[in-house]
């Protein structure tokens, strides 16, 4: 059975906790600089590594469980589940409608009953199982560890994420090989809202993959408003920093708003002109426990678009 273990590449992203020796830390310390010199290097980083997809990114794998509140969870026994107070927790060692084998521990620390503010704790959560790659079943595995806090109000939310996801699986653009893989977000940031179709994000901090290295990121002010332009953010920037090079992401849905969800982009100073496909994760309204993405994080650093399965939702962000 399918169970959505072999990741691709789509756009969404990641929030991470800035802490001295937390998950993320490590991980990031061992990864190489990241090259972003190339329009498609550039794309790449675009599509992952401003504050929207960051904050996505670090808790795809609660999507599957339902506990954004939005969409239905796939199987409402597995991963098991106890309330105790304001605290939640989420408990492995069982196998899931889907065929998912899941594993470790999670809670999520409300502040108070019907909360949006608190913390999210992953402690080796994930799960296992299977897909198809090449016609072959191929097995694999995608497990969490990190905290992610949140803070704030309603119409300004603060999140800080110290997360790392490590995956095993088959990778379908090196001839199905099994491939073993990590990512980790250290990172801060906030949302802003005005209580209709409008967020602006902004946050800063490291990215990183194990196969593609590790940036320095920083989003400045970017506006999302489906109403004016509901394939891309209409203003801000992301800045992307690797090895000696920097290139900025400047958003312009306000004044070109394009299906083909475009940006415009300079090297080290220098414009270098549009790159298509760059779109937000996020639309709509954002909730601190925005925790629907489309469940496979690992998607982020592929080259080819493809659907896990995991469930996807309307989301709260």
């Amino acid at each position: 059975m399918k169970t959505g273990v072999m990741l691709s590449c789509l756009g969404i992203g990641v929030l991470g906790l800035t802490a001295c020796g937390g998950a993320a830390s490590s991980a990031l310390d061992s990864y190489k600089p990241a090259t972003v010199n190339t329009p498609e290097d550039a794309k790449r980083w675009a599509k992952n590594a401003s504050a929207p997809n960051v904050y996505l990114s670090s808790t795809a794998v609660l999507g599957i469980t339902g506990l954004n509140g939005q969409g239905q969870a796939e199987d409402t026994t597995c991963p098991k589940r106890n309330q105790d107070g304001n605290t939640l927790w989420l408990e492995g060692d069982c196998t899931d409608s889907e065929g998912r084998k899941w594993v470790g521990k999670a809670r999520r620390e409300s502040e108070a009953a019907g909360s949006d503010t608190g913390r999210f704790v992953y402690e080796g959560f994930g799960y296992e199982g299977t897909d198809t790659c090449g016609g072959k079943e191929i097995a694999g595995k995608w497990i969490f560890e990190g905290v992610v806090d949140v803070t704030g109000t309603e119409e300004e939310i603060h999140f800080d994420i110290d997360v790392r996801t490590d995956f095993t699986g088959p990778d379908e653009d090196a001839d199905c090989a099994v491939s073993d893989e990590s990512m980790a977000w250290d990172y801060t940031g906030t949302v802003v809202e005005d209580g209709s179709s409008k967020n602006t994000w902004s946050g800063s901090g490291r990215v990183g993959s194990s196969k593609i290295g590790v940036a320095t990121v920083e989003t400045k002010d970017e506006v999302i408003d489906m109403s004016v332009c509901d394939s891309e953010a209409i203003s801000g920037t992301t800045t992307l920093t690797g090895g000696s090079d920097t290139v900025v992401i400047t958003y312009d849905g306000a004044t070109d708003c394009e299906s083909s969800s475009t940006v415009q982009w300079s090297l080290n100073g220098e414009a270098k002109g549009e790159l298509t496909g760059v779109s937000c994760a996020s639309a709509g309204s954002a909730p601190a426990w925005a925790l629907l993405a489309w469940p496979a994080v690992m998607l982020l650093w592929r080259r080819r678009s493809r659907d896990v399965r995991g469930g996807r939702g309307r989301r709260r962000i």
